[in-house]
């Protein structure tokens, strides 16, 4: 017997908590057609690693805060479902701060250069995802409105949005750079014309080396609903 999957338009609610590669979230739901529901929902994470790269230390952030609208249609009157939809917020970031010792050695579009003793070199890293509304389509299993005399439900969607561009790396540096050794030939980062050129070299060598696959950001995740109130099945 075909799984009854929809019911009158907005006779009924579901709330889901989800887990997924965008965090933790809350989705509600409510049905809009016999095999249709409108869902919206939002996830969010926060970590601050902090860990050494040759000698640096760094402070990393990642914030990941989204929202989105999807429809879910359920195309053969089962579990199975397509959800077409759009983030209405992408404001996934990662970020961190970096500070290199005074004497130690780093590169930048392949020049050498050394941290300077009288103000050490501090570094700032981001890296951004793409458009802040994007486009996306999953499928996965599960309705958060389910049959008649059913309230619990397990949803778990697999897919993708569309950001519009790979992600992209900004690089930022302030300080006093040296080069031969880590008193000799210094200068700001501010005032020195060449440095700040090597960096901007050192950022578009970055971000040539980030895949344009990841122009698509992937959607990753399972739940827990349950449906509030009664929606009359319809066919």
């Amino acid at each position: 017997m075909p799984l009854r999957t929809g019911g009158t338009p907005f006779s009924a609610f579901a709330i889901q908590v989800k887990a997924g590669l965008a965090g933790v979230g809350l989705d509600v739901a409510t049905p809009m057609a016999g095999r249709m529901n409108l869902r919206l929902g939002g996830s969010f994470f926060s970590y601050n690693p902090n860990f050494v790269v040759d000698g640096i230390n760094t402070a990393g952030s990642i914030q990941l805060r989204s929202s989105s609208a999807n429809v879910d249609i359920f195309p053969f009157g089962n579990a199975f479902r397509i959800s077409p939809g759009v983030v209405v917020y992408n404001g996934n970031t990662l970020s961190a701060v970096a500070n290199v010792p005074a004497g130690q050695s780093f590169t930048l579009n392949g020049v050498s250069y050394y941290s300077g003793a009288a103000a050490p070199v501090t570094g700032n890293f981001g890296l951004s995802f793409g458009k802040k509304v994007a486009p996306s389509l999953t499928i996965g299993f599960g309705n958060m409105i389910p049959r008649k005399g059913g309230h619990w439900s397990v949803p778990f969607e697999i897919g993708a949005e569309y950001i519009g561009t790979a992600p992209q790396i900004s690089l930022a540096l302030t300080g006093t750079t040296c080069q031969g050794s880590a008193t000799t030939n210094c200068s700001s980062i501010a005032s020195n014309p060449t440095t700040q050129q090597n960096i901007v070299a050192e950022q578009a060598s970055l971000n040539s080396n980030i895949p344009s696959q990841l122009r698509f950001f992937p959607i990753v995740s399972i739940g827990l609903s349950y449906k509030f109130g009664h929606s009359g099945s319809r066919k």
